[in-house]
């Protein structure tokens, strides 16, 4: 894609790319990308699909393991993202309810904290979240910037995991300062989640949403 190897060279990415090496101690199997919005207008999702690729070619993804699904995508979109860049394109919205079976990175610059929260709950054990890395809003931002009661009735899930979530804030130091913000690297170590108390994993309801929440529900 046109700007990928400038963007190879941004400070930005170089320490990211350094972050990544020392933080993910096995090699990851899936990558998925959820709400990149739409290249095709807006500069600020034409550089996060750039770091998508970047992210994809230091993980050495292979084509068939690297989803990407926004609901803004229209047939034209989808088969730039497929024919052009190899991405397996998610056919239908997922909620962010996509189960983890092996080790897995998800990129989701920017979405609402809803999404987070259902990719959690979907993945809500040990196994599966010890297996989960979340490039995306840090979790430690929207508990010091949300009151509680918003935190409670969108993000449950991100409330239980916080103490059990090791989080890498990423140095803003991309020249457009608004592309990257707020964006932190989320591993779960297994270490921090064998200790949390059984009763926590069996507090699993599916979330609900209003309306008017941060996320594009599914049509019924």
């Amino acid at each position: 894609m046109e700007g990928l190897e400038e963007f190879l060279k941004t400070e930005f990415w170089k320490k990211l790319e350094g972050t990544i090496r020392q933080s993910l101690q096995r090699p990851v199997s899936e990558f998925v990308c959820y709400g990149i919005g739409s290249f095709a207008l807006c500069l600020i999702a034409r550089q996060q699909l750039l770091l998508a690729l970047a992210l994809r070619r230091v993980l050495k993804i292979p084509d068939e393991d690297a989803f990407i699904y926004d609901p803004l995508y229209a047939p034209s979109h989808n088969k730039f993202l497929e024919t052009r860049l190899k991405f397996k394109i998610i056919d239908a919205n997922e909620e962010g309810k996509r189960q983890v079976n092996s080790s897995t990175v998800f990129f989701m610059p920017h979405c609402g904290k809803p999404l987070y929260n259902n990719l959690l709950w979907r993945n809500w054990n040990i196994d599966s979240l010890s297996d989960m890395i979340i490039i995306g809003n840090s979790f430690n931002y929207m508990n010091d910037s949300t009151p509680r009661r918003i935190l409670e009735e969108e993000a449950k899930y991100i409330l239980k995991i916080l103490d059990k979530c090791s989080e890498i804030q990423l140095e803003n130091s991309f020249p457009q300062s608004d592309v990257f913000n707020n964006t932190s690297l989320h591993i779960f170590p297994r270490i921090l989640l064998d200790k949390a108390p059984a009763t926590l994993w069996k507090d699993c309801a599916e979330p609900e949403y209003a309306d008017s929440v941060e996320i594009q529900l599914k049509s019924l």
